[in-house]
């Protein structure tokens, strides 16, 4: 699973030495709101019907077979990627993206 979307494809291929105050303020609301939108839409999708308890430790090889792990491994690396190309694309430096990219993954 990879996102089909790429930085170029969505139009974030400018990057900028200087910081864009306006892409910025973009970022920071854009964000929080499509996290919890997808939060929200995974609940509703998957974690509905079942019962929340605390966190727990489950041996999921009879069902998944390790397979969410790897989904997780490669979600979270394209999460850090994309998020590095927009931390870029709103002018941040390179050291700059590259910590904000890895507190979002």
């Amino acid at each position: 699973m990879t996102l089909i979307c790429t930085p170029k494809i969505i139009g974030f291929e400018e990057i900028n030495d200087s910081v864009q105050k306006n892409r910025i303020k973009l970022l920071a609301i854009g964000i929080p709101v499509l996290h919890a939108t997808t939060m929200t839409g995974l609940y509703y999708a998957w974690y509905r019907d079942y019962p929340m308890n605390n966190f727990h430790f489950f041996d999921d090889n009879k069902e998944w077979q390790q397979m969410d792990k790897a989904c997780h491994a490669i979600a979270s690396y394209s999460i850090s990627k994309y998020s590095f190309e927009i931390c870029r694309w709103s002018g941040m430096s390179k050291n700059q993206s590259i910590a904000w990219s890895s507190i979002a993954s």
